[in-house]
């Protein structure tokens, strides 16, 4: 070997060693190619007693860089290196069967080599931990948003995106897993459901984790279907966790991405799969929605009500309506709760449009206060026109019970206009988490302190539980529609004896029950035999303006004729 030969390929393996971004991905033999040959080496193989990768692409423990036919296994030279994490990395060369041991001056050059590529393996090693710094989420084992994003990206670039459908999807009821199961388990088994999604992709498909429970997913469109069916629901491995398995599901949006005038974007991708999980999160059962025009319209029209909602507060565009209340004993208002309405641009906006909007964020609290507000005005008004007023029933959203501070916010607002506390009553609805629980009942003792009334809104829809009127001091309890036997029910058996002696024990515990959407005598009927003892419904009234309200608490038409 001469040093002139030896200078030349030396700096050919340098140069050719630079194209590789990661000296263990793919075949790098070719910057072996001219060096080897001229240090007499049949083939070069790395070694390692641990990895020295990080957890998501680790490469394998032994790995040839360059090899020929002729290796003699028997004549090879090591060199070892200590890893910044202590593992050791060993660079093995080997000589031809039949040729003379290496020189010295040989020896030493090939420790140079193996310098070269513990320090090029180290580069690959600093860039895969940059990667996963950058790409990865180390909780989940999964790709993140700026991954994702560029992963977009490359197939919106080579027009392969329209072969994709695009998955958003939310873990239903995970705050419920996470309540039984503890949350440590609620996040395993999160993760194991995951790990479930991506043991279906491959390499030309991608999860990531948005936050939270928040997912994205870009899948073929030939493999959604099995995606599809685990997002509406999987059994979940867990005995070893938590001593049984759990059923998992979830909220999702799908875009089935089509070809369109102009070039799609990865961000035009997220907004509308985004869409599409907002309004499958509204679903009660797990569904996946589509994206689609309407579904653009309905989002739009919902961006447009919130973005009006500041100035609708301003300009006074919200009214209350009174929907009286009537004792069963005689007929006559006993009390009223107070209804928003919504009048925008000369039209009537629904509650059922602008409500579940506004629950979306604070505003709905913003709009609470505003309402107790309206109503207090009211208040004060009729009892400084001797008017004899009723409790009126005001409705709060369950956002006020990550505000410690509500209570005295609704005491500083009745206050403010001298109404005395008997004369209102505050509903919230059932809760669904064990934190939510205990919240509530902080504030509902809170305002029973300050001589409000209580009521729990809505008794009898989704799974109410019995702790709520145990463990919780309300005064009133609302029964939905819904428990009222109706007629032709195939149930009307059952329906009656569960009306009656939820009646009956809400009595015992001294709790006053009214019944809620009576629009027939033969509701009105059941509920006299069951001794009810106020009603709620189009059978005596629909909601009605303050005014109209006001005069019929001042005239002889506050008693109803049945």
């Amino acid at each position: 070997m001469d040093n002139i030969s030896f200078a030349a390929a030396f700096e050919d393996f340098l140069s050719e060693m630079q194209k590789y971004e990661n000296s263990f991905s793919g075949d790098i033999s070719n910057a072996f190619s001219k060096i080897c040959p001229v240090l007499r080496v049949s083939a070069v193989r790395s070694d390692f007693r641990n990895t020295i990768y990080g957890n998501h692409i680790e490469p394998d423990s032994v790995k040839f860089f360059y090899k020929t036919d002729n290796i003699d296994t028997d004549a090879e030279l090591r060199f070892n290196y200590t890893t910044p994490g202590e593992d050791i990395a060993t660079y093995i060369f080997y000589q031809f069967k039949g040729d003379l041991p290496w020189t010295d001056n040989e020896k030493s050059k090939l420790k140079n080599i193996s310098e070269m590529l513990f320090i090029f393996n180290s580069r690959s090693k600093l860039l895969q931990i940059s990667r996963n710094l950058a790409y990865y989420d180390a909780e989940f084992k999964c790709y993140n948003i700026r991954y994702f994003q560029r992963f977009l990206g490359k197939l919106v670039k080579s027009g392969d995106i329209y072969d994709y459908v695009a998955v958003n999807f939310n873990i239903k009821q995970l705050n419920k897993i996470n309540s039984r199961f503890g949350r440590a388990n609620g996040t395993k088994i999160m993760e194991r459901y995951c790990d479930m999604i991506n043991g279906t992709l491959d390499d030309k498909e991608a999860l990531c984790r948005l936050g939270g429970d928040n997912y994205a997913a870009i899948v073929k469109r030939t493999n959604y279907p099995n995606i599809e069916k685990l997002m509406l629901g999987a059994v979940v491995p867990a005995t070893d966790l938590c001593g049984e398995d759990v059923r998992v599901a979830s909220s999702a949006g799908i875009y089935n991405i089509t070809h369109q005038s102009d070039k799609i974007t990865p961000g035009e991708i997220l907004d509308r799969v985004h869409i599409a999980m907002h309004a499958s999160k509204r679903t009660v059962k797990p569904q996946i929605i589509e994206y689609d025009k309407q579904l653009y319209e309905m989002q739009k029209r919902s961006a447009d009500i919130a973005a009006a909602f500041d100035d609708a507060l301003i300009n006074n565009e919200f009214l209350v309506f009174y929907q009286p209340k009537v004792s069963l004993n005689d007929y006559r208002i006993a009390g009223a709760e107070a209804l928003c309405r919504w009048f925008h641009d000369g039209d009537l906006i629904s509650p059922g449009v602008f409500i579940p909007i506004f629950e979306e964020s604070n505003d709905i609290c913003r709009l609470d206060f505003y309402m107790l507000d309206k109503v207090c005005s009211d208040l004060s008004k009729w009892i400084s026109n001797s008017t004899d007023p009723v409790r009126i029933s005001v409705n709060l959203s369950r956002r006020h019970l990550r505000d410690s501070d509500v209570v005295d916010r609704l005491v500083s607002i009745v206050d403010k206009h001298n109404v005395p506390h008997k004369y209102i009553e505050f509903e919230l609805t059932e809760t669904v988490t064990e934190g939510e629980f205990r919240e509530l009942q902080q504030m509902i003792s809170g305002l029973r302190e300050h001589g409000f009334a209580t009521s729990v809104d809505d008794f009898g829809t989704g799974y109410s539980s019995l702790n709520l009127i145990k463990q919780i001091p309300w005064n009133v309890l609302k029964l939905d529609k819904s428990l009222l036997p109706a007629k032709g029910s195939e149930n009307i058996w059952q329906d009656r004896v569960l009306f009656k002696y939820i009646v009956a024990m809400a009595q015992e515990m001294g709790l006053e029950c009214v019944a809620e959407g009576v629009e027939t005598p033969q509701q009105l009927q059941i509920l006299a035999d069951n001794n009810c003892e106020m009603a709620q419904g189009f059978i005596f009234d629909k909601p009605m303006p303050s005014e109209e309200f006001g005069s019929k608490l001042n005239s002889e038409s506050r008693r109803y004729s049945v």
